[in-house]
């Protein structure tokens, strides 16, 4: 009978399977190798793809501030603009007003018919402030100051008018009055002219 010597077999056999075995491992640890690479030059490209969108995003804020900057003035200058031009729409509008206010109060002045001249009466000051109107004036007589306000009752224009002060004195051996009228003034229903 033949003797065969199985035990070298079963080495060369363990030998190559442990062989197969390093060569498995080997070409998993490769693989392996080969996909953290990957996933690292993946990862890599997408976090610089990331930083340059955000360096784009970024460049665009700051481009889109300095638009949203522009666009903020243009809007103040705007609403300057239409505040100037409601300013200038009032003063157009109340310009006939004040027209007919000082007509009115030119009006209100006594008038000595027979000569055709003011009667002893001068007015130093007109203020408005309002609807609230501060007239001051000189009088020769407290009858030119009681005409004048009558007068001035009967316009329209001008409510509530009252003397505020009404004072002696002598200017240049001459007894005058100085007289202040306070008065609310208003446009007339009718459509402003007397």
């Amino acid at each position: 009978m033949i003797k065969i010597n199985l035990l070298p077999v079963r080495e060369v056999k363990k030998r190559e399977e442990l062989r197969n075995h390093f060569i498995i491992v080997g070409i998993m640890a490769l693989v392996v190798v080969i996909i953290i690479a990957y996933l690292k030059i993946s990862i890599s490209s997408s976090i610089k793809k990331v930083q340059r969108d955000i360096a784009q995003t970024r460049a665009e804020i700051q481009r889109l501030e300095k638009v949203i900057g522009e666009v903020n003035k243009i809007k103040q200058i705007k609403k300057e603009l239409e505040d100037k031009l409601r300013v200038i729409d009032q003063l157009s509008s109340d310009r006939d007003y004040v027209v007919h206010l000082l007509d009115e109060l030119a009006m209100a002045i006594p008038v000595d018919y027979a000569r055709k001249i003011p009667r002893k009466i001068q007015l130093t000051s007109f203020e408005k402030k309002g609807n609230a109107v501060t007239i001051k004036g000189v009088s020769l007589d407290n009858d030119s100051v009681s005409v004048f306000v009558n007068n001035l009752e009967k316009s329209p224009y001008y409510q509530a008018v009252s003397i505020k002060k009404l004072t002696k004195k002598m200017r240049q051996r001459i007894r005058t009055y100085e007289f202040e009228v306070l008065a609310t003034v208003e446009k007339p229903r009718g459509g402003g002219n007397p």
